[in-house]
């Protein structure tokens, strides 16, 4: 079991699955609060629901989280997630 994060809930519905999941982050377990949102094995959308890391602003800042939807790859062909998030 990764202990740098824990699953809250856990949402099916058709093909896409939503988590709501605490991480561990420099400030320890519960650092952060994020939904993560799955649709045919794709991230579609992280919303930061909570956030206690000083280091955030990095991750906005250079739009960390929308590259992450971006750049997802299956079998090594990209793929353009289509209902990305600009964060």
């Amino acid at each position: 079991e990764d202990e740098s994060f824990k699953i809250l809930d856990k949402k099916v519905n058709g093909h896409e699955t939503t988590y709501l999941v605490n991480g561990k982050g420099f400030g320890g377990m519960d650092s952060y609060k994020v939904k993560v949102t799955f649709k045919n094995d794709y991230i579609v959308s992280i919303d930061v629901l909570e956030n206690k890391e000083s280091y955030y602003n990095l991750l906005e800042s250079s739009n960390y989280l929308n590259k992450i939807i971006i750049n997802q790859s299956r079998n090594g062909t990209h793929h353009d997630a289509g209902n990305r998030r600009a964060f």
